[in-house]
């Protein structure tokens, strides 16, 4: 398969992962059968790289553009996340952060592990989160410790606001459910599972994912 081609299968891929998604890689490669074999075309897709495509833990794909469209994660902020106005985003945020490099005007999504200066000039020596958001000077100035921040996608842009809890969904049931048929999963993966499974779940500010995961029993790795 040529360069060209693979650029057509690639943007024919997403728009049916789009459309009728999630997929099976197998069901996934038939939406493009026009390009070739199935077993090839599956062979392509599977190391499709494009940081939309999210992977959950029954084994389908799914684009999470159209997922994440309206729903809201919530996090509680520290001392620390106020004075420095850098967000430690895992657990709570991580479903909503994986293809997203900034929210909103000045905010900014960072691997920390990468930004290291930019954290020490923050005022930070170490975070233990793997993602971190970095907000505008004066964006956390009436917040305090305990406080919720909500992050949404709007329109394909994340936002970030003050929020009040609205809903404390139990997911003990669910988790018990995911975790006996697919094993121990990355959490953001298994928040992209929850919201497919159920539609109604993170569609107002919620308890902070990792509380909800946490009071079920399950602890982030």
């Amino acid at each position: 398969m040529n360069e060209v081609d693979d650029n057509a299968l690639a943007t024919a891929a997403m728009t049916a992962l789009r459309e009728r998604g999630p997929l099976g890689l197998e069901e996934w490669a038939q939406c493009v059968s026009e390009f070739g074999s199935p077993s090839d075309i599956a062979e392509v897709l599977e190391y499709l790289d494009d940081p939309i495509i999210g992977y959950l833990p029954g084994g389908q794909y799914v684009a999470l553009d159209g997922l994440l469209e309206g729903l809201v994660f919530t996090h509680r902020l520290s001392d620390v996340e106020i004075a420095s106005e850098v967000l430690e985003a895992t657990p709570d945020l991580e479903p909503v952060l994986r293809f997203a490099s900034s929210i909103g005007g000045e905010a900014r999504v960072f691997e920390a592990e990468f930004e290291q200066d930019l954290l020490r000039e923050r005022g930070i020596d170490a975070v233990l989160s793997r993602r971190v958001v970095v907000l505008p000077r004066g964006a956390l100035a009436n917040f305090t410790a305990g406080d919720l921040v909500a992050v949404a996608v709007e329109d394909g842009e994340l936002t970030v606001w003050q929020a009040d809890v609205e809903d404390e969904p139990d997911l003990a049931q669910a988790l018990e459910k995911m975790v006996a048929e697919n094993g121990v999963e990355a959490l953001e993966a298994v928040g992209w599972q929850l919201a497919v499974d159920d539609s109604s779940l993170f569609t107002v500010p919620s308890t902070p994912f990792g509380e909800m995961f946490a009071a079920a029993g399950y602890e982030d790795q």
